[in-house]
């Protein structure tokens, strides 16, 4: 059976943590295709890391440069996205910022 694709709106909170828990404990049947924070960036890249979600999206500029700060050349690399705070992150990224 393919994993059923899945994204984390705000995946660095207990939510998101808790629902990350059950993927981590079923990765035969889900897989993480996105996550999404608005806060704890550096939680997020360590999840992103973990996860290997082909997108992570930040919610502004600000953001996207606290990301972008220089990090050890990882292995995997997925599209870091922004997107306005209104608008929907789970939607075609519109401009990858790495």
């Amino acid at each position: 059976m393919k994993p059923q694709g899945i994204t984390i709106l705000g995946a660095t909170g207990s939510i998101g943590i808790n629902t990350l828990d059950v993927v981590a404990r079923h990765p035969d049947r889900y897989k993480v295709v996105a996550l999404t924070a608005y806060r704890q960036l550096d939680r997020l890249v360590e999840l992103a890391s973990r996860f290997h979600p082909a997108y992570v999206v930040v919610p502004d500029a600000a953001a996207a440069n606290t990301i972008r700060q220089p990090r050890p050349k990882p292995v995997y690399r997925p599209r870091f996205c922004q997107v306005r705070q209104r608008s929907r992150p789970w939607q075609r990224c519109p401009k990858p910022i790495w």
